[in-house]
């Protein structure tokens, strides 16, 4: 759509236009993450607040796989291999989870940006020194499906309840299965998935 000399659209109304949108987007997404929460008996930040209602809502069924059936496999697998090759089932301590119980994988990061100015920078004048950044978490979900979600929040506090509410929404919490969490190994990302 072409306009008249004087009559464009100043860029900045449109980036005005695009923060009131998003604003918008965000509070919308924070009343239906609280409502989701309250109705499945958690506080806003995610806290249990009724353990009956909760454990209504989630499952928790095991999701392991037999010892003897991984044995067996092991076992089948050694059968043609060199020995230095050989899984050593002595060594065997851990629990073997069915992959086919993995209800969710959930990638959750932080990320670290430079802040972006309305206005370019004149010709000829010199970067500043530090430049403001700007963190922002950013998560994945992708269900059995494949089905892949993503989700961004300004924190890793104000994301967790986001992704609970998400989970509970879509019954995933009422599946049997395991949440596979894939993160960088940052302490405050690690504590925030325990604290879910």
């Amino acid at each position: 759509m072409r306009r008249k000399e004087g009559q464009q659209v100043q860029a900045r109304t449109l980036a005005n236009l695009v923060e009131r949108e998003a604003e918008q987007l965000a509070a919308s997404m924070v009343k239906k993450t609280e409502g989701i929460l309250a109705a499945s008996g958690f506080h806003p930040n995610g806290a249990i607040k009724t353990q009956k209602k909760v454990f209504e809502v989630i499952s928790k069924e095991e999701v392991s796989l037999p010892r003897e059936k991984v044995c067996h496999m092991i076992e089948e697998l050694n059968g043609g291999q060199e020995k230095d090759k050989q899984i050593d089932l002595e060594e065997l301590y851990e629990t073997f989870e069915d992959p086919n119980a993995i209800k969710a994988n959930i990638s959750i990061d932080d990320v670290c940006c430079k802040k972006q100015k309305a206005e370019g920078r004149k010709k000829g004048s010199r970067p500043k020194e530090k430049r403001e950044m700007v963190n922002n978490t950013v998560v994945h979900i992708q269900n059995k499906e494949s089905k892949v979600y993503t989700a961004v929040s300004p924190t890793v506090s104000q994301m967790m309840p986001i992704v609970l509410a998400f989970l509970l929404s879509n019954g995933l919490l009422s599946q049997p299965g395991s949440l596979v969490f894939f993160t960088d190994g940052a302490r405050d990302l690690r504590k925030a998935i325990q604290d879910l």
